[in-house]
């Protein structure tokens, strides 16, 4: 049986939208690291909140295995 709504389900992610996701996740790896390794726990975001550092890193981690994944994670 077909789902209502089988539009909305999760499907294969396009490979552009799956490079968009690496480049951030490199990205936010990236400025998190740089801020460790400059002796900070924190950096400013765009409206000068502090960013726990590894934090991002943790996020961007998880961001780059989404987009090396290229579809969601199925849960059982």
């Amino acid at each position: 049986m077909k789902h209502k709504h089988s539009h909305l389900l999760p499907v294969e992610r396009r490979p552009v939208t799956r490079l968009f996701l690496a480049v951030f996740a490199v990205l936010v790896i990236g400025a998190g690291s740089f801020t460790l390794a400059a002796g900070k726990l924190h950096y400013p975001n765009w409206w000068g909140g502090p960013v726990f550092a590894p934090f991002a890193i943790f996020g961007g981690i998880i961001a780059l295995v989404a987009a090396i994944r290229g579809r969601p994670f199925k849960g059982k």
